[in-house]
This record gives structure tokens, sequence and C-alpha cells, in this order.
């Protein structure tokens, strides 16, 4: 049955303006029409209307890149610092991935957000296809698209390099808690494979319907070996799929490739033949001007993350050079938004105001801000999930701020709407949320409902499973990571 919505503002992620009272045509999860209000309605005078001349009407947005933990692991105990002495306390963090990825997908869609990128974090490795079915499963009923991605690693647990000398020469007892939490590879290459192929079976009917996929996810260039890397492209390009990895979110990864191949990592990655657009990369911190061409010429995307790498002592992206190099880039919120809400629409404000390049030519503008949450979400995804768009045939995955809200107390009539969109667009602005043409968030009432009980409903998985049973990492055993990146930092001086 179709069905008409008619906004006083409606913007189609494409056109440089929003069009005043103009409406869109729902039928069968697709966007059938679009055009004039009173046009459309006299076009199908079957459709049931719902007039709403105080929303404006967005594309849903695209979270290119998270972990869907449901809660910070600030929140487990594991504080914000930088990634080497963060990723060692991570154990500290695990949730049952059901309930985790419910209540992360309804937060996500409470702010817009209809498709996101998921990275997944093992709570029981034995277990992982079970977690990875049950994440879907979550994000799925929470009303959300989701692109899940196995993790994959082979090398280089928890230190980068000459892990053997850091090993010999702990004190017998921090060795033995040290060989406890080291895992190089948790699941052979085979393996990984295969697991992949089991999702693509289970999952065959979400991903027919378009509520699914599946990338592959060398977890990073660090962490995942030559071998490792070539196979999955290789693999990826054979059965039209995509790679998303992590890439030099810290000055240790820069380090790192540096001491391992004599040029940086992205340069080692082209010259191998892995750059291409079915690569995504999440972070991109430490990327150089050589490096950003590099990924320009071969279509490779950088998803920004820049609350998480503030969070995390990570550093800023260079989003300005990476712009003008033609650089494809996508927007994510990483698990690490400010205020732990998964707030995108504070995400985007974030990544307009947090650019490396300082000075009267550093300025991002919200277009290309915009851009990155629609079309360069969408280019992470492919084809297969969100739009990007609103347009005919596309599919019916939008948001509806409230425009009075959004102006109010005052707004210049010569200030872009869109502008204001990214200036002071959050959670709060949201009225509803349409996925596939259904509506996930009815209004904020609904929202408030939808993340009280499945935030409740995560509560008791808590209580039900965590008992004391997980270990924290010693603090000398963090003291001694912490001078093994500090001395590698000095010696770089």
């Amino acid at each position: 049955m179709e069905y008409l919505i008619c906004a006083g503002w409606l913007w189609d992620g494409v056109s440089p303006k929003p069009y005043e009272n103009h409406a869109v045509c729902v039928e069968e999860g697709r966007i059938k029409d679009m055009g004039p209000a009173g046009f459309l309605k006299e076009k199908y005078p079957d459709a049931s209307v719902r007039e709403e001349q105080n929303w404006l009407i967005l594309p849903g947005y695209v979270d290119a890149h998270d972990h869907g933990r449901g809660i910070s692991p600030f929140w487990f105990g594991a504080k914000d610092e930088s990634l080497e002495m963060w990723i060692p306390n991570l154990g500290r963090a695990s949730a049952p991935v059901y309930e985790a990825a419910l209540y992360d997908g309804t937060m996500l869609a409470s702010s817009g957000v209809t498709t996101v990128v998921h990275c997944h974090n093992p709570f029981d490795m034995s277990r992982l296809e079970e977690e990875l079915l049950d994440t879907v499963r979550g994000y799925n009923d929470a009303g959300i698209r989701v692109v899940v991605c196995p993790p994959y690693t082979d090398q280089n647990s928890l230190i980068y390099s000459r892990r053997k000398e850091f090993e010999k020469a702990l004190p017998d007892r921090l060795q033995k808690e040290f060989g406890r939490m080291v895992c190089d590879t948790p699941l052979p290459l085979d393996d990984y494979f295969d697991l992949v192929e089991n999702l693509k079976s289970r999952l065959s009917s979400r991903i027919k319907h378009h509520m699914a996929d599946i990338q592959l996810h060398p977890v990073g260039g660090q962490w995942c070996s030559d071998r490792a890397l070539l196979a999955m492209k290789e693999y990826a390009c054979r059965h039209g799929m995509r790679v998303h990895m992590h890439l030099l979110e810290t000055k240790y990864q820069m380090y790192y490739a540096r001491d391992t191949w004599g040029k940086s990592m992205v340069a080692h990655l082209d010259e191998i033949g892995f750059l291409g657009p079915w690569l995504s990369c999440a972070h991109g911190v430490w990327l150089s001007d050589e490096d950003l061409e590099r990924m320009a010429r071969t279509g490779t995307i950088i998803v920004h993350n820049p609350s998480s790498n503030l969070r995390l002592r990570s550093g800023t992206m260079p989003l300005r050079k990476a712009l003008d190099k033609n650089v494809v880039c996508a927007l994510g919120l990483d698990g690490c938004g400010y205020d732990d809400d998964q707030d995108y629409g504070r995400e985007l404000r974030t990544a307009l105001y947090n650019n490396k390049q300082t000075g009267v030519d550093g300025a991002v503008t919200y277009e290309e801000v915009l851009r990155m949450a629609l079309k360069g979400g969408q280019q992470v995804t492919g084809e297969k999930l969100s739009s990007g768009y609103l347009l005919p045939g596309g599919m019916a995955d939008f948001v509806c701020l409230d425009y009075q809200k959004l102006t109010f107390p005052y707004a210049d009539p010569e200030v872009e709407i869109l502008s204001m969109v990214v200036q002071k667009g959050n959670r709060d602005l949201v009225t509803a949320v349409y996925c596939g043409g259904h509506p996930i968030i009815g209004d904020r009432e609904d929202a408030g409902k939808k993340i009280e009980t499945s935030g409740r409903m995560l509560r008791k998985a808590l209580d039900n499973i965590r008992s004391g049973e997980s270990r924290p990492v010693s603090k000398e055993l963090l003291g001694a990571i912490h001078d093994y990146y500090e001395a590698w930092e000095r010696g770089k001086e």
C-alpha cells in the first residue's frame, strides 16, 4: 500500500538545497515518487497521507564504522587512553551481543542512522558465528540495516614489533600473564573463509531483503600478514564483496610500518596491490600527503572517526587534505561518541570542526560533512544496503527533523537549512525515522521508550552473565606496555 508524507522541507541528498512543501510517496519499502505535495496528492488520490509541515526530511545516515558494544568500555572500567593501552583492557567490556546490538541499534536509529557497518569484537571465539548472527538480529530488531564484519588477525597481538624481546624482559609472573593474553591467530584463514560462507548461507534471507550484508575484516595492517590481506582481497573480488579494516589509527602503527618496510603502510599496501575501490579504512589519522594521493588514485575509502580519535589520544585526521585530493570519505562513530550516546548528529558537527589543518584554508564545509554521512557511507556499504539519497526507486530510508526546534529561538532566513542541521543537529531534533518505509522511530516519545526498554534488556543480560569473572590486566603489565611504547616514541624523536 502506498502512502504519502507531506513535509515542510525535503532534501534528497543530491540537490543543493531542500525543497519546500514537498512530499515523498513510498510503496513496498522504496521511494515511488517525490515532488510538490499538492501535485503528488492529486497524482495518488488513493494513497494515505500524513501531513507534517514542521518536518525536514533527510536521507537516513550511514554509520560507516562501529563496534556495536552497546555500552562504551569506559563503563566497564576500561578508561579512555591511548589505543595501545586501551586494547589490553577491552576484555572488561564484554557484553551479550544480541542485547548490545539491539541497544546500540536503537540508539543509532533514534539519532537518524538507518545503516551501520559493524566490526565485531568477539565475546567468545568458540561462538563467533552465533555471535555474528545474534548481532545482525539485534540491529535488525532495532529496525536498521547492518553490514557485519567478522574479524581476522594473524600477527602482533598486543605488541606491534619485537614482542619476544618485550616478553623476555618481563618478570616471570608478568611473562605468564602476558602469555595468557597473546593470541595472534584465533581463527585459521581457511576457517575464516568457511565462516564467511556459513554466514552468507544463514543470512541469505536478510541479505536478499537488504537488511544485512557481510564484509571481510582484516582488523589492521599491523595485525594481519600480507598473505592474509591478499587472500582476502582475492576472495572479496571473486565473490563481489568488500573489505573493511582499521588503518594508521595511531603514531605507533606508523612507526611499525616504517620499521617493517622502510616506507608508509599505505605505500606498502599499494605496492602489494591491496588498495582499491573494494577497500574502506577507518581512522587514517597518520596518513601523509603521499598516502592520500595513493588512496585517491586507487579509489580506497577513508572512514573518519573524529570523537574516537580524540578520546583515544590518536590525533586528528587530515580531513581537509583528503577532501582536496578527492579521497572518498565517510563518517563513523566507532562506539566512542563524546557522550557515549551514539548521537550521529553530534558526530557530524565534530567532523565539521575536528580537522588537522588550521588557518584560513582549514575549513571543512557542511556540504562535505553531509556527503560523508550519506554518499560516502553508501560507498562503504556498496550498492546493497543504504542508497545514501532519496530518489524514485531508491530505498525509503529517511530521518525526519523538527524544523521549529532546529530554528528555535531564531534563524536568519539567509542561513542555509542544511548548515543548521550540521551546526545543531542531534537526537533531540529527530521526530521520526523510517527504514525500508517502516517507521522504526515513530516520535520522540517512542524513541525514549525504545531506548529505555532495550537498555533495561542489556542491563539485565549483563547482570546475568557478569559475576566478577573478568580478569583485569595488572597495573604492572600495563606499566610495562606503556614503557615499551614510550621508549619506541623516544627513539623516533
